[in-house]
């Protein structure tokens, strides 16, 4: 008898982020279930958190045209982050090769003044 595992697919929704009045958005990968349905009651209600997450430094085909992006698994939402990882999307563009040194250490990336804009399908 052979049996079968089914492994569990945890499915990746996206949402458009700005990090600062006037700038470009940001596309964000989340696989997290609870922080999936926070981001959609937060959007709902015409609020916002912080998107904090760990960021790799290669482009994803989603979020044209910055050249990095957060990986689906370790975005969170949060209240307050640390100064040391907040940077707007574009700040970050800018100094892509100092990411994961002494700018955003770990490459953990928590814009302050992020704005949850929409879900996208």
């Amino acid at each position: 008898m052979i049996g079968l595992i089914l492994a569990a697919h945890t499915a990746v929704v996206y949402f458009l982020i700005t990090t600062q009045p006037h700038e470009r958005g940001f596309v964000v990968g989340i696989s997290d279930p609870a922080t999936i349905a926070q981001a959609r009651k937060l959007i709902h209600e015409g609020q916002s958190r912080i998107v904090t997450g760990i960021i790799a430094t290669n482009q994803a085909p989603y979020n044209v045209p910055w050249g990095f992006h957060y990986l689906p698994n370790t975005v969170r939402l949060a209240d307050m982050t640390t100064e040391v990882c907040d940077a707007t999307a574009t700040y970050v563009q800018a100094h892509l090769k100092d990411v994961g040194k002494d700018f955003l250490p770990d490459n953990r990336w928590c814009p302050w003044h992020t704005r949850l804009v929409r879900e996208v399908r």
